[in-house]
């Protein structure tokens, strides 16, 4: 009887931590069922973003040379300021193409062309009216350059959709080095919507609707650069051509 009654425990238990088996299969069946449909939403989101830019793309109209003027009041500068080219980038944090641009052709921009003195480069926001979060992610940058810091969380950024969140920035700020408190009340006043207005309006005059685009220009005394569209610009090579053609162009 005493055996039975210890056989029946067995059993019991046996049965008990097969159902927590099976409940914790069940659990973690539906966490990945909830991981797929949030990939698959940010994929079928991906997948309309490339379908509109395909489309402008399509459609899109090579700009003439143009002029742009008080050019030092105008975007971040990285590099040499009196480099021979200047290379302007209009583009948008939340554009998969940007993100993209930046992953995979900037480190060679940065290593070969800014590092060597070739160019300047000059970062200008061009957010899309659909992309929500670009316009509040590039105050936020630029409220970190109030404090010497905007390279770091342009790249920061760059580096994740995880920091398309401003909150998610703000919370990086301290390891950064930030003062938290300055850089929220900058965010929360929206103080650089005028310059981002400013840029886009820019943009627009030179004939941006995709992003990335860029332009070069033989930088001069700085204040006044005429710019080129360069076609093709999320090619590395295409656009490192292009730089050299008009470091040896002659000059005027």
């Amino acid at each position: 009887m005493k055996n039975l009654t210890i056989v029946t425990l067995v059993i019991a238990l046996f049965s008990l931590a097969l159902g927590f088996g099976a409940y914790r299969r069940i659990s973690n069946i539906k966490d990945e069922i909830s991981s797929m449909k949030e990939s698959n939403q940010k994929m079928a989101s991906t997948v309309e973003e490339l379908k509109k830019d395909s489309q402008a793309f399509s459609t899109y109209q090579r700009p003439e040379r143009t002029r742009i003027v008080a050019f030092d009041n105008q975007g971040e500068i990285k590099g040499n300021q009196n480099a021979p080219i200047t290379l302007i980038e209009f583009c948008d944090y939340e554009s998969f193409f940007c993100r993209k641009f930046h992953e995979d052709v900037m480190p060679n921009i940065q290593n070969n062309l800014i590092k060597d003195g070739k160019i300047r480069y000059v970062y200008m926001d061009f957010p899309k009216e659909t992309h929500k979060n670009a316009i509040p992610v590039a105050n936020a940058v630029r409220c970190a350059g109030d404090q010497g810091k905007f390279w770091e969380v342009f790249d920061l950024a760059y580096s994740s959709n995880d920091y398309l969140d401003v909150q998610k920035i703000l919370g990086a700020s301290k390891e950064l080095g930030l003062n938290q408190g300055e850089l929220e009340k900058c965010i929360k006043s929206n103080k650089y919507a005028p310059d981002i207005d400013g840029e886009i309006e820019l943009g627009k005059k030179l004939g941006v609707n995709v992003v990335p685009s860029l332009y070069i220009g033989k930088t001069g005394d700085g204040s006044e650069i005429e710019v080129t569209y360069i076609i093709g610009s999320r090619d590395y090579l295409n656009i490192k051509n292009n730089i050299d053609k008009l470091i040896n162009e002659p000059g005027k």
